[in-house]
C-alpha cells in the first residue's frame, strides 16, 4: 500500500510537470507565431554588444572576407539600430552570425541562406518548431563556443579510458563484494577515497571547464533535435551530430544548477565517486580534437539557420524590397530606395555613374540621402536585400566620415580625429587596390 501511494505521488508530480511544460511550450510558440513577420518579434533576451564584438574579432582573424565595416562606419550609419531591427534570434548563435555578416562582407553569394529562407517561407510549421528549439538554447554572453571549437587543437588529449576505468571500479567492487566480501569492501573503500580525492583536486578546474563548455554542449544537444526536421542542410547536420552521441549521457554534468540543495549534494558526491565530470570533459575534449571540423560544421549550420530565420522575418515585415544585382561597371543605380529606420520615408531614385557632389541647405536631407544609399549597400552585400524596387551596384568597400568628435581622453582635437579617420580610409583603399589581381 505504501509503495502504491509513493508511486501514485510520483506519477502525479511527473504528470503535473509534463502538463506545465506543454502549456509553456504552447504559450511560447503562440507568441512566436503572432510576432512572425513583424518588427515586434523581439527576442526574449539580447546579447551584449561586447560579446558580439568579441566573437566578431575572432571571426575577423579566422574568416576570409572581401570588405569590412569598421566602427566609424557602423556608428555613422546607425547599423547597431538596424541590426536590432533585423535581429529576432532566440539564441546567441544566430545573433553572432547576423552581426558578423553585417560587418564582414563576402562578395560571393551565400546560397545556403537563400535556399534556407525559401524553404522556411514555404514550410511555416517547420520554421516555428525550429524557432522554438532555438529558444531552448537561449542566449549566453561570451559563450566561448566558437573560440573553443577553433582552439580545440590547443587542448591536450585526455586519458578517457583510464578515467572510465577508475570511475567504474566502485561499482564493480560492490558486485565483487557478494562472492568476495572482504576483497570487495577493501576495493570499494580504496576506490571511493581515491576518486573523491582525485575529483576534489580537480574540482575548480572541472567547474571552470564545464562552465566554459556548457553552451557548446547545449548547442550539440539542441542540434540533434533540430536535425530531426527537414531543411536544406539536415543531412550534413545529422552526419556531424552523430560523432557526439554520448553527450546525451554526460550532458547533464554541464548543467550544475539543482533546485534542491540536499539532492545537489548527493548528486555532486555521486559525480565525484564515479568521476562523471572528469569523464564527460575528457570525452568532449577528445571528440573536439578528433572531430573539430564536425563541431565547426554544427556551429556554422545552426548559426546560419537561425540567421536565415531572422532575415526572412525582416523581409516579410518590410513594405517592399528587392534582390540587388551586382555588375562590373563602376556605377550605382536604384529606384524608389528608402531608409529602414524612418517611419515615413521618402523614396528616391539614384544614378551614380561617376563622382558626384551633393549640396543643399541645412536640414534639407543630404546626410539622410547619403545614409540611405550607404545602408542599402551594406544590406545588399551582407544579407542580399535592398530596400528599393531596383538596386544595382559594383561590389566594393564602404567608408563614411560623419560623426566625428574630439576626445579629451586621447588628447585629440576634432581636426586630428578627422585626419586620423581619413588616413585610415586612404590606407584601407590603398591596401584594397594592392590586393586586386
Amino acid at each position: 500500500m505504501l509503495i502504491f501511494s509513493i508511486l501514485s505521488v510520483l506519477f502525479l508530480v511527473l504528470g503535473t510537470i509534463n502538463i506545465i511544460s506543454r502549456v509553456q511550450r504552447l504559450k511560447k510558440k503562440k507568441i512566436l507565431q503572432e510576432n512572425w513577420g513583424t518588427f515586434n518579434s523581439s527576442p526574449s533576451a539580447s546579447d551584449s554588444v561586447k560579446s558580439l564584438e568579441n566573437n566578431l574579432a575572432l571571426e575577423k582573424r579566422e574568416k576570409k572576407y572581401d570588405s569590412f565595416i569598421d566602427s566609424q562606419t557602423w556608428d555613422d550609419l546607425d547599423l547597431q539600430k538596424i541590426f536590432k531591427k533585423i535581429n529576432i534570434t532566440e539564441s546567441s548563435l544566430g545573433a553572432e552570425c547576423l552581426y558578423n555578416r553585417l560587418h564582414l562582407h563576402v562578395y560571393s553569394q551565400n546560397q545556403t541562406i537563400e535556399d534556407t529562407k525559401d524553404f522556411l517561407n514555404k514550410n511555416n510549421d517547420v520554421r516555428l518548431e525550429l524557432q522554438y528549439l532555438f529558444t531552448k538554447l537561449g542566449k549566453k554572453n561570451n559563450n566561448l563556443t566558437n573560440k573553443i571549437i577553433k582552439g580545440a587543437s590547443n587542448y591536450k588529449k585526455e586519458k578517457l579510458y583510464l578515467y572510465f576505468l577508475l570511475g567504474i571500479i566502485p561499482l564493480l567492487s560492490l558486485f565483487l563484494a557478494i562472492p568476495f566480501r572482504t576483497f570487495g569492501t577493501v576495493l570499494f573503500s580504496c576506490s571511493f577515497l581515491f576518486n573523491i580525492f582525485f575529483s576534489l583536486s580537480k574540482k575548480y578546474l572541472m567547474d571552470l571547464e564545464l562552465e566554459r563548455m556548457s553552451y557548446l554542449v547545449q548547442m550539440i544537444y539542441i542540434g540533434k533535435k533540430i536535425s530531426r526536421y527537414s531543411f536544406p542542410k539536415k543531412k550534413q547536420l545529422k552526419n556531424a551530430i552523430k560523432e557526439f552521441s554520448l553527450l546525451n549521457i554526460f550532458g547533464y554534468t554541464y548543467k550544475p544548477d539543482v533546485e534542491f540543495v540536499d539532492m545537489g549534494v548527493i548528486l555532486e558526491y555521486l559525480n565525484f565517486l564515479f568521476l562523471i565530470p572528469i569523464i564527460s570533459h575528457a570525452y568532449m575534449v577528445n571528440k573536439l580534437k578528433k572531430h573539430n571540423l564536425k563541431a565547426q560544421s554544427i556551429y556554422d549550420i545552426l548559426s546560419e539557420l537561425e540567421a536565415a530565420i531572422s532575415i526572412l522575418n525582416y523581409e516579410i515585415a518590410l513594405d517592399y524590397f528587392c534582390r540587388p544585382t551586382f555588375s562590373t561597371s563602376k556605377e550605382l543605380t536604384a529606384k524608389q530606395i528608402y531608409h529602414p529606420l524612418l517611419t515615413e520615408p521618402v523614396a528616391n531614385s539614384i544614378d551614380f555613374k561617376e563622382n558626384i557632389l551633393i549640396g543643399g541647405d541645412n536640414a534639407s536631407g543630404k546626410s539622410t540621402f547619403l545614409r540611405t544609399v550607404a545602408v542599402n549597400i551594406v544590406l545588399a552585400q551582407s544579407i542580399n536585400i535592398a530596400l528599393a524596387n531596383e538596386f544595382s551596384m559594383q561590389h566594393g568597400n564602404i567608408f563614411t566620415l560623419i560623426k566625428v568628435q574630439d576626445s579629451i581622453s586621447r588628447g585629440e582635437s576634432y581636426f586630428m580625429a578627422e585626419s586620423r579617420i581619413v588616413k585610415s580610409i586612404l590606407d584601407r583603399l590603398n591596401n584594397a587596390m594592392v590586393e586586386q589581381p
